[in-house]
C-alpha cells in the first residue's frame, strides 16, 4: 500500500464521527464519544490555546459555547479532508492517464484517426511479438 494509500486510511480512521459507518452495533456510546471526537478534540484544543488570551478562561466542556464550536470544527475537518479525498483522487485519474495519452492522439481528433493510430499500434505490436517468438523458437 502507498503512503498516500496509508494517510487516507489513518485520515478516516481518526476522522470524527465517520468511524460510525464502521463500528459494530455492540459498542457503547461512550466508547464511539471518545474515539470519534479525536481529531476533532486535539483542532479545538489548538485553536483554544491560539485565539483565546492568556488569563482569559476557556469554555467549559458542555458549556452552548463549546458545543457549538466542537460541531462547527467538527463539521470543518470532515469536509477540509473530504476535499482532500476528491483532490487526491483527482490526481491519481490524470496521473493514470486515458486511451488517447496511450494511442498518442489527441482528445479532439476523429474516430477514423484513433482507429488508424489502434491498428497500427496493433500491428507492430503483434509483429515485434512475433519476430520475439520466433527468434525464441529458432534462435539467433
Amino acid at each position: 500500500m502507498s503512503a498516500n494509500g496509508l494517510f487516507s486510511l489513518a485520515g478516516w480512521y481518526f476522522l470524527p464521527g465517520v468511524r460510525n459507518i464502521f463500528s459494530l452495533q455492540f459498542w457503547t456510546a461512550r466508547i464511539h464519544a471518545n474515539v470519534n471526537q479525536l481529531v476533532t478534540g486535539y483542532v479545538q484544543t489548538a485553536l483554544y490555546a491560539i485565539l483565546i488570551r492568556a488569563g482569559d478562561p476557556k469554555p467549559a466542556p458542555g458549556s452552548p459555547r463549546f458545543v457549538r464550536d466542537r460541531r462547527r470544527i467538527h463539521i470543518f475537518v470532515i469536509v477540509i479532508y473530504l476535499l482532500y479525498t476528491v483532490y487526491e483522487a483527482d490526481y491519481q485519474l490524470r496521473l493514470a492517464g486515458d486511451f488517447y495519452q496511450d494511442l498518442g492522439v489527441a482528445h479532439d481528433v476523429a474516430e477514423k484517426a484513433v482507429q488508424s493510430r489502434f491498428r497500427r499500434l496493433y500491428v507492430a505490436l503483434l509483429s515485434s511479438s512475433l519476430i520475439r517468438r520466433i527468434d525464441m523458437i529458432v534462435g539467433p
